[in-house]
């Protein structure tokens, strides 16, 4: 009747039968799972509330329902509470796979590597079926415990599947931050996937050069990625802030073009393309035209109101100017902003008030210029 019920959506008769149901066999499990899920439609706060007064009175429940509660308690993100209710559960069952796993994802939410790494690896020894994706978080936690050979050992573990190229990426940023860009940039070269997949293999590489200071290696992995992908708008932008950084605006509005034709509202595009002609022509009125449909696009965006103030310094407007990065700066207190922005008050004499930004900023940031 229950199953004919829910078939037929027929909500007050699934009620009623689930109360029949849980009279008649109170030690039975389904009907308060079917409750459970019933009310976590509506809200998994209410759920999860009322699977804790049942299991306080059904102290003989299967551990599948009793797992339920602490998972609900994560999907509210009560994540203490879930930690708490896992570990209860752990301690009379020690060994079991699937509550070492989420103590350890748990643990790791929480920023206590020691435990996180200790409940993973147990899982990964008792079979836990997703193997690869311990083992790819593993790498996470070492990374984030400052091991970078530990880390790479359990990246190096993770076989083929949905967690390999996520693996690699992170091996090859490893290998570069080593210095040993060569070796990164070949281990990516030789990885597969679908297009996307290899746009953002590509993006990885330039990503590499540049961090190394090599950005005509950059521009020219960029280049050869791109004969494959001739229109992918994420390796024109890729380009065209690699052009800019070797001083080529022409290069750069090339790319940024190309990727307007297709797709003409873009903002990023025409930001980057407003911003470009800002700072590296006299193009004013140009680069403002721009940058002022970007920011019609996403008037929030305090990467385009920095533009938006930047431009409007270079046409001599500087109240305006002031006010644009005042705004970009409250949202996003980035380095350049703040150079922007100071630069700006010291041209209105407001020198006491641009010295204090960039104060500020080589406190936060001693490797600026």
């Amino acid at each position: 009747m229950l199953a004919a019920a829910a078939d037929n959506n027929d909500q007050a008769a699934v009620d009623r039968e689930l109360n029949r149901l849980a009279g008649i066999a109170p030690k039975w499990d389904l009907p308060v799972a079917w409750q459970v899920d019933r009310l976590r439609r509506k809200d998994i706060n209410e759920a999860a509330d009322f699977l804790q007064r049942e299991l306080a009175r059904r102290p003989d429940a299967g551990l599948e329902l009793q797992i339920a509660y602490p998972r609900l308690l994560v999907g509210a993100k009560r994540f203490p509470e879930a930690r708490s209710a896992f570990e209860a559960l752990l301690k009379t069952h020690p060994d079991n796979p699937d509550l070492l796993y989420a103590t350890g994802l748990l643990a790791y939410q929480m920023r206590d590597l020691k435990t996180a790494d200790d409940r993973l690896q147990r899982a990964l020894a008792r079979q836990y079926p997703e193997q690869d994706f311990v083992r790819y978080t593993l790498g996470q936690i070492a990374e984030d415990d400052r091991d970078a050979e530990r880390a790479g050992n359990w990246y190096r573990q993770v076989g083929p599947g949905q967690q390999y190229l996520p693996a690699q990426s992170r091996l090859s940023m490893l290998e570069a931050a080593d210095g040993r860009l060569e070796e990164a940039l070949s281990r990516l070269s030789g990885l597969g996937g679908t297009d996307q997949e290899k746009v953002s293999l590509a993006l990885l590489q330039s990503q590499l050069a540049r961090e190394a200071q090599q950005p005509r290696r950059a521009y020219d992995l960029l280049t050869q990625a791109l004969q494959r992908q001739p229109r992918s708008s994420e390796l024109l932008y890729e380009r065209s802030l690699v052009s800019d950084m070797l001083g080529n605006a022409g290069n750069a509005e090339r790319d940024l073009r190309l990727i307007l034709k297709d797709k003409p509202g873009d903002a990023q595009a025409l930001n980057a393309l407003g911003y470009t002609l800002a700072n590296r022509t006299t193009r004013y009125q140009e680069a403002y035209g721009y940058i002022e449909k970007a920011l019609k696009a996403e008037p929030d965006n305090p990467v385009i109101q920095d533009s938006m103030g930047w431009v409007q310094y270079k046409l001599g407007r500087l109240d305006a100017a002031r006010k644009a990065l005042e705004k970009a700066y409250a949202a996003m207190p980035d380095p350049e902003v703040g150079a922007h922005l100071g630069e700006v008050l010291w041209k209105q004499g407001r020198r006491d008030e641009a010295l204090a930004v960039w104060r500020k900023e080589l406190a936060q940031h001693p490797g600026m210029r």
